[in-house]
């Protein structure tokens, strides 16, 4: 109860250090799902800190959570609304962007900061915990996710994206049980 299932751009990762892993070999294993040259890395005692380059943010932010949010909604008065929305973001500065995720401004456009307990991404690296502070632009809890036709769409279409099989189109996504 309270969790929600969210989909987003990690703006800083947190990467923890390991006594059986050099800083090194973490950020190559992470290096091998997230593509590090977005980043800027610093570091602190017991963290490596990914934080994503500005002028990245700024130039792909909106046009990425747009075309995400094209396979998403099923909605689409709801959908026009959220683009319309997010067609204002475009041109502003990466402190501007930060500052309005932080707001709320959107419901496809929001920050969930993270911390030791929220927004684990370990699974990207299976050699420390790490976890990001996102920018949402798909979240939905218990209640949204009872009718989970805008999640499945998004799902399938992400997997169809990915391949030129001639049967890509058969695929569904079902709870089965």
């Amino acid at each position: 109860m309270g969790r929600y299932l969210a989909c987003g751009i990690a703006t800083s990762i947190a990467i923890r250090k390991s006594s059986s892993y050099t800083d090194k070999e973490l950020l190559d294993d992470v290096g091998k799902n997230v593509d590090l040259n977005i980043y800027n890395i610093k570091e602190t005692e017991k963290y490596l800190i990914l934080d994503i380059k500005e002028k990245i943010l700024e130039d792909n932010l909106i046009i990425y959570i747009q075309e995400q949010l094209s396979k998403f909604a099923s909605q689409t008065n709801i959908l026009m609304e959220e683009m319309q929305k997010l067609e204002k973001l475009k041109g502003k500065s990466y402190n501007e962007l930060m500052k309005l995720s932080k707001e709320h401004v959107s419901y496809n456009f929001q920050m969930m900061e993270g911390c030791p307990v929220a927004n684990d991404i370990t699974y990207i690296s299976n050699k420390t915990y790490i976890f990001a502070d996102i920018i949402c632009y798909i979240s939905d809890g218990k209640i949204i996710m009872e009718d989970y036709n805008d999640l499945f769409t998004y799902l399938r279409n992400a997997i169809i994206s990915t391949s030129n099989n001639k049967i890509r189109t058969a695929t569904v996504i079902s709870i089965i049980g």
